[in-house]
């Protein structure tokens, strides 16, 4: 289940826009990203997977850019969303981390380091994970990257029903029957049924929902 609800967290499409993207003279990389949707449309039209690897060229070029404008945080920021689509989550988190340097109260991005840092971690949080996801959710209480995050961290430490609560309210935010909220409620479940297991209080664990049912295979 958590590799399930660690699924539903990675960071969709990559050029989202952080700010307004890019340099007004920077026509080599608007016209890289504008060929690579150009042919990824018409992969989708033929109903092919449009090539991943189509993002390769686009981040030489915003490293290349990078190099001469290291505090262009709006290319960092497109650099490791792309990088997170490759899975090269090293790379993705050297760039979060610029990134965070140059705008260091950005829920958005303090939120996309932490994930970026457990999906390298290979799916495992850890202490400075935790301090950006407890920062994201003082800020913005309805994050759900940092909710899922602190509901896995919850769920790794046996505080089901803390997991439940987290994951319940990434669900009121995604939806009931998004895939998101399908595979978290596979994992509110399996946290219902291990915390009832271990001894747990039907009345508690009742209490400490926001509503709805839980199907408990016990």
């Amino acid at each position: 289940p958590l590799l399930v609800v660690a699924a539903c967290l990675v960071v969709g499409g990559a050029w989202v826009l952080y700010g307004k993207f890019g340099a007004s003279d920077d026509v080599e990389l608007r016209l890289a990203q504008d060929q690579k949707v150009q042919a990824d449309k018409a992969d989708i039209a033929a109903g092919k997977t449009p090539d991943i690897n189509r993002i390769r060229p686009i981040n030489a070029l915003l490293e290349k850019r990078l190099s001469k404008m290291p505090e262009h945080v709006q290319y960092w920021f497109v650099l490791a969303r792309n990088q997170m689509e490759l899975s090269e989550f090293d790379r993705a988190v050297e760039s979060y981390k610029q990134v965070h340097a140059l705008d260091k109260d950005s829920p958005m991005v303090m939120a996309e380091l932490a994930q970026a840092m457990f999906l390298r971690d290979d799916r495992v949080t850890n202490p400075e994970i935790n301090d950006l996801v407890d920062k994201v959710l003082r800020a913005q209480p309805d994050n759900t990257m940092a909710l899922g995050l602190s509901g896995i961290d919850a769920f790794s430490k046996k505080d089901y029903l803390k997991a439940i609560i987290q994951w319940e309210k990434v669900i009121k935010f995604v939806g009931q029957d998004s895939s998101a909220g399908e595979a978290l409620s596979s994992g509110i479940e399996h946290a219902a049924t291990l915390y009832l297991s271990s001894g747990g209080s039907l009345a508690e664990l009742e209490s400490s929902r926001m509503g709805g049912r839980v199907a408990l295979s016990v």
